[in-house]
């Protein structure tokens, strides 16, 4: 059985997705917000909500994929708060 290529294969450049402040965007396509830190093994998220900034530090482990636009988590909008700081 052929292994699955890691989740990071697609992520050349986290630097150039952090400096074009792509969005991240939940395993139930739910917007979750702007990529704009990489901290060891994972990402800084921010969601500018409309009284406060909710900030997620991601797992790399759980980033899905990059396609050109969104990054993808593997993780609902729901487990996303389990990440929240």
């Amino acid at each position: 059985m052929a292994q699955r290529a890691s989740v990071f294969d697609n992520i050349d450049d986290w630097g150039l997705i952090i400096d074009s402040r792509c969005e991240a965007a939940t395993s139930d396509q739910t917007l979750c917000g702007l990529v704009v830190a990489e901290f060891k093994d994972a990402i800084v998220v921010l969601n500018f909500g409309r009284y406060r900034i909710n900030k997620f530090l991601v797992p790399k482990s759980k980033v899905d994929g990059f396609d050109g636009t969104l990054v993808h988590l593997k993780i609902s909008q729901t487990n996303l708060f389990l990440f929240c700081y």
